[in-house]
């Protein structure tokens, strides 16, 4: 959950992060687990701009595994998920 967050190990997981769905994938498909899909949530920190909504951006530290990451969940099937908290919307934004 979330592994790139500081309580995680940060961003030394992130060059793992890609070949472990991979693994996970293969091990699924193995099995004849078919139709399980993968996803990886990360955490809010990711993205460097959040507001407004339609300028998000990733965070340039993230951006190489988000990329590897999405490429992995898009061939098989898997959810991109970003777990985005509506109190920190309202905090950085209270108007």
């Amino acid at each position: 959950n979330e592994p790139l967050a500081s309580w995680e190990g940060g961003a030394r997981n992130g060059p793992l992060l890609s070949a472990a769905l991979k693994q996970m994938h293969k091990a699924l498909v193995e099995e004849q687990l078919v139709g399980i899909g993968l996803t990886v949530p990360f955490f809010n920190g990711v993205l460097h701009t959040s507001y407004p909504p339609e300028r998000g951006s990733f965070g340039s530290a993230y951006t190489q595994t988000i990329r590897e990451v999405a490429s992995v969940l898009l061939r098989t099937d898997g959810e991109f998920t970003i777990h985005l908290y509506p109190w920190f919307a309202r905090k950085g934004n209270p108007g």
